[in-house]
């Protein structure tokens, strides 16, 4: 484990997303990095870890899931080999949360100001995250945060990928993405350029998010995406273990199987206004956080 940590502090995108995510989400445990660090790491013992092994991989905390060709008999079998041995206990326990201070600690000098968080490393480019607070995967707004990430930066005719790349040449790799838990979720607009170009891509991705505003999304564009979205979804469904994983994921997540005919009515019920009260929310350009890793970051 401490290993990987340690490949983690020699990755620039992944340590850049660690610090990003605990400047964000302040109080929230999942702030925390998710590997820990060396110090908590070196103070797990067998103990501890039969102790949580007990707690967690218990007979009622576990989903069953299977796929393919299911013959009679065969989940009963299965289901009787996880049998609980009393109710799971409750997961109350949550890491402290991580000061401004901490971050530039755990993240070697990290700089945090009020919507800038600054790494500065010898690396060839500069990495960048910006984003914001968003919300769970059990939110109304899932969905059409979903769609309007889709259409501002989730492919090569997305609006900053032809903004950014296409139109001024200033990154190889940009793009958003939702990253949405149990309680709290974020977007972001993530990638890397040269740094003479940060300042440049900064104000291009802010600009594209204002005219967004101002402009709103067509009935052409909204349509595509609902078209793209729905596409991915069935695509996703080929293979025996694609489909086991998103019935695990469903019963996890959300407490049922959730049918491909009602998660497309999802999608077709948006309309403009949901994204656009979205945009509003969640890709407001002056309540974003910025962060940045690379050479003469600030």
């Amino acid at each position: 484990m401490v290993e990987e940590i340690q490949e983690v502090l020699d990755t620039p995108e992944d340590l850049l997303h660690d610090a990003f995510t605990a400047r964000l989400y302040g109080g929230h445990p999942r702030g925390r990095p998710i590997l820990g660090t060396p110090a908590s790491v070196r103070g797990l013992d067998a103990g501890l870890l039969r102790r949580e092994h007990a707690d967690l991989f218990c007979g009622a905390n576990l989903v069953v899931a299977v796929a393919g060709n299911v013959r009679p008999g065969m989940t009963e079998g299965l289901c009787a080999c996880f049998e609980p041995a009393g109710a799971a206990p409750p997961l109350t326990r949550s890491p402290a949360a991580v000061s401004d201070d901490e971050i530039g600690i755990l993240f070697d000098g990290a700089e945090v100001r009020d919507d800038r968080l600054v790494i500065d490393s010898p690396v060839q480019q500069c990495y960048f995250e910006i984003g914001n607070q968003a919300v769970s995967y059990l939110h109304p707004d899932r969905v059409p945060l979903a769609m309007l990430s889709n259409i501002l930066g989730g492919g090569l005719s997305s609006r900053i990928f032809q903004a950014v790349r296409e139109r001024e040449g200033l990154a190889y790799s940009v793009f958003t993405y939702t990253d949405m838990g149990r309680d709290i979720g974020l977007v972001s607009c993530s990638g890397s350029c040269s740094p003479s170009k940060l300042s440049r891509l900064e104000s291009v991705v802010r600009g594209e998010y204002r005219a967004f505003l101002r402009d709103g999304v067509g009935e052409d564009e909204l349509a595509d995406t609902r078209a793209q979205i729905k596409s991915q979804l069935i695509f996703s469904l080929e293979g025996g273990s694609n489909q086991m994983g998103r019935a695990a994921k469903d019963e996890i997540f959300y407490g049922r199987f959730i049918p491909t005919s009602e998660l497309v009515g999802e999608i077709d019920a948006v309309g403009r206004d949901d994204i656009m009260r979205c945009a509003r929310t969640y890709f407001d350009p002056d309540r974003l956080l910025t962060a940045v890793h690379g050479p003469a970051a600030a």
